[in-house]
């Protein structure tokens, strides 16, 4: 390889014609700068707005009338409707896509913006979330200390409920037998008092009258208290078994074992004795009896709550409706004979409160008896004696046997005769019914006799005293020719 020669920097551009030329800056020659070459823009795609013939037109057009080669429509180019369409990416077309993004993204924003306001303003109120619940300590249940569910209301409830199941075992738990004996040995003797002074009858303490307080009862009661430490244990279990009878199958079985207590509340209560009263349905709605109310009497005894006594209770409401029954059936009359009479509704009656099932059957069986007019005389004689032996409790039966029988033969009219003679025994009362005319009988007589026993027994029945049947005296009593004659032919009688 030759030598280079000295003074050649660098060779001339000629020299590299037809290869590769270096760049300037490889050549180390100062060039002038080169302008830069403008860019071509691409053509516009134009659109006939009648047939949508498609063309292109170059940009520099853009202004200028153009004509359809189809349908011969002329228009100007890029300002109608369906030109100006520029291929994408062309610079005229961007600046004219960007403004109109820029224009729709602002209204779009500023109607969010207007809906968003709308919306919180008006949001109806059932869309807010509920605020969380407070966390607050349960409160504790009320007590009842007077009413239905009050601790002496349920222990009357559980005597109702044991006696009709005839749970003795539990009622003889229920029963203060000490105080028991002492009210009851108070009350007799009260009435023998009574008995003996002959007390007036409008000085007896009517049923719906208010009672002393218990703390008097059980006080009064607790003075007999000597009496019962007297008694066996014996004796003691004795008289609270004969209680227990009497609620479950005796005569106070109406009164507790077949009623269902549906009210109540505490009267009184003390630190060891209350008042309790309880309304009272019966078990057996057939019979059509009402409710009553019932007053109990209850001590304490070794912490727990007994009765010791407990008897029907008539309301003041109860009494003002009895006597407005009374007063409209009650009439006063004169007969045409010129005879004053009280009557009152000839009806049936129910038996007296308190009458056991048994004494009940017992009295409709006698009562049958008695007006049986082909019995023997001896056998209506014994049932006359024995209903005026049982007393009060016969009365309704009796009676009621006046409003079922008709007077319309001679037969019924002896029937009736025979329960007004037995009335008459029993209570001393004289009506105007006779048994035929050849007695002075008329109807009007008649018909009037019978309403006058139920005004008795709407005006003095329930302040009735027995006759006493047993007489002291009555050996020494001498009858009277006429009542000689009528022992004598029932004695006759009697031996057919």
């Amino acid at each position: 390889m030759p030598p280079r020669r000295p003074g050649i920097l660098a060779r001339s551009p000629a020299a590299f014609r037809g290869r590769h030329a270096p760049s300037d800056a490889l050549l180390g020659l100062p060039l002038p700068a080169r302008a830069p070459q403008p860019r071509q823009a691409p053509p516009m795609l134009i659109e006939c707005p009648s047939c949508h013939t498609r063309a292109r037109l170059s940009d520099d057009k853009a202004g200028s009338k153009v004509r359809c080669p189809q349908c011969e429509r002329v228009w100007v180019a890029g300002l109608a409707d369906g030109g100006g369409r520029r291929s994408a990416g062309g610079p005229s077309n961007r600046g004219a896509d960007d403004t109109t993004r820029k224009i729709v993204l602002g209204i779009g924003g500023i109607v969010l913006v207007a809906l968003f306001f709308y919306w919180k303003n008006n949001a109806p109120a059932t869309e807010a979330l509920p605020a969380a619940p407070e966390v607050s300590q349960a409160a504790a249940p009320a007590v009842d200390n007077t009413g239905w569910d009050s601790e002496l209301v349920k222990v009357v409830r559980a005597i109702h409920r044991d006696a009709a199941e005839a749970a003795e075992g539990r009622l003889l738990l229920a029963i203060h037998g000490e105080l028991t004996w002492g009210l009851r040995r108070r009350a007799a003797q009260d009435a023998a008092a009574q008995a003996e002074s002959a007390a007036d009858s409008a000085g007896h303490e009517s049923p719906g009258a208010e009672r002393a307080d218990s703390t008097t009862e059980a006080a009064a009661a607790e003075t007999y208290a000597s009496e019962w430490e007297a008694l066996t244990r014996t004796q003691q279990a004795d008289f609270v078994l004969s209680l227990v009878d009497a609620l479950v199958r005796g005569e106070q079985r109406a009164l507790v074992a077949e009623r269902a207590p549906f009210d109540g509340s505490v009267i009184e209560e003390g630190d060891s004795t209350a008042i309790v009263r309880v309304q009272a349905d019966p078990i057996d709605l057939s019979g059509g009896a009402d409710a009553i109310w019932i007053q109990w009497l209850l001590a304490k005894d070794g912490g727990r709550w007994k009765a010791y006594s407990w008897e029907r209770w008539i309301s003041p409401e109860e009494q003002r409706a009895q006597r407005s029954r009374k007063a409209k059936r009650i009439k006063k009359r004169t007969l045409s004979d010129g005879s004053f009479v009280i009557e009152s509704d000839v009806r049936p009656l129910p038996h007296l409160e308190g009458t056991t099932p048994q004494q009940a059957t017992r009295i409709e069986q006698l009562v049958a008896q008695r007006i049986d007019l082909d019995a023997r005389p001896r056998v209506r004689t014994e049932a006359d004696r024995e209903l005026q032996a049982i007393g009060k409790p016969a009365i309704p039966h009796l009676l009621t046997q006046l409003a079922t029988i008709p007077l319309e033969t001679d037969e019924q009219a002896m029937q009736l005769n025979l329960i007004h003679m037995t009335l008459t025994d029993m209570t001393g009362y004289i009506t105007t019914f006779k048994v035929h005319e050849l007695l002075g009988a008329t109807r009007e007589r008649q018909e009037s006799g019978l309403k006058q026993w139920f005004g008795w027994y709407d005006r003095k029945f329930k302040r009735f005293e027995e006759k006493q049947i047993a007489d002291p005296f009555e050996g020494l009593i001498v009858p009277t020719e006429a009542e000689r004659r009528r022992m004598e032919r029932d004695a006759r009688n009697d031996k057919r």
